[in-house]
């Protein structure tokens, strides 16, 4: 198989709403981990964690397709910033 964005695959299928909610739902439950601003060695390794617990629980979902930790963070963050994008409208 090759890499995100490599060979005859191409580019993964966008996020759709209902998996944006998903994962929504999946990072309220994470949130005091996932969005600790705190950047040392020891909490960089629970975010880690916490994302690949995410990932399995966001891949094992009914009627989503499986993301890696990475793609769902990228996603998560990409969300964020439209967010605050928006609010400073």
């Amino acid at each position: 198989m090759a890499e995100y964005g490599e060979g005859a695959e191409g580019r993964r299928k966008w996020f759709i709403p209902y998996e944006k909610k998903v994962l929504t739902a999946l990072i309220e439950q994470h949130k005091d981990v996932v969005e600790c601003k705190k950047r040392d060695g020891a909490s960089n390794r629970e975010k880690e964690k916490v994302w690949e617990v995410i990932a399995a629980q966001f891949s094992a979902h009914p009627s989503t397709q499986a993301r890696t930790s990475r793609e769902l963070r990228r996603c998560w963050e990409n969300m964020k910033a439209r967010a605050k994008k928006a609010l400073d409208r």
